[in-house]
């Protein structure tokens, strides 16, 4: 066995420091976007630095990849599903731009688009043992609440971004859920559409 000399434990006390660190950011991470979740704070509390946009993007990218790995009935290759994200992912940024722009608010699209982003990768880690369960695990008799649990899920992300919608457009939160409706099903519809066309 060897003993690591000075550097060395020098070197894994620095690694351990930043590790630490890394899952302190991670769970203030968390804890905002579930708080946003549960309508405790908007997206103007969701800050824009660099680093922290990366780490969002790519937390987003991860979940949505496994939830489309998770799902049996979508057989899809990799570069098909990273091209579906984007699309999604593009639609709903431009409609965001949109409508930000049309209500002379368009320097909240960054908070905005982060608080829709991360919540979504919240909601969508609430919901992959719900997916896997559905597709891999079924007993009879739990299929339909398993779909059922699905649905609420879904209903519950439509209203948060509604409500993020509802506080960066300066809008009531019935209007927000509904363009967040009409903007979840736009961008589905569209990804679906060039990926059965293409």
């Amino acid at each position: 066995m060897m003993l690591l000399g000075a550097d060395g434990v020098y070197c894994l006390g620095l690694m351990i420091i930043f590790m630490a660190g890394v899952c302190a950011y991670v769970n203030e991470i968390i804890s905002l976007f579930w708080n946003i979740c549960r309508f405790k704070k908007g997206p103007e509390s969701v800050p824009t630095q660099p680093f922290f946009v990366m780490v969002v993007f790519l937390g987003y990218f991860l979940a949505t990849f496994a939830a489309v790995g998770a799902s049996a009935d979508l057989k899809v290759s990799f570069f098909a599903a990273f091209l579906m994200v984007l699309m999604i992912a593009g639609v709903t940024f431009g409609l965001v731009w949109v409508l930000l722009t049309f209500k002379g608010v368009s320097n909240r699209f960054l908070p905005t688009i982060l608080a829709l982003v991360g919540t979504d990768v919240v909601l969508t880690v609430l919901g992959l043992p719900l997916i896997i369960a559905l597709n891999y695990w079924s007993p009879e008799g739990l299929t339909d609440v398993l779909g059922g649990l699905l649905i609420l899920l879904m209903g519950w992300s439509i209203v948060v971004g509604g409500f993020i919608l509802h506080r960066a457009l300066n809008m009531s939160l019935m209007q927000g859920s509904f363009i967040s409706f009409c903007i979840m099903i736009s961008s589905n519809y569209l990804a679906s559409f060039l990926m059965s066309s293409g």
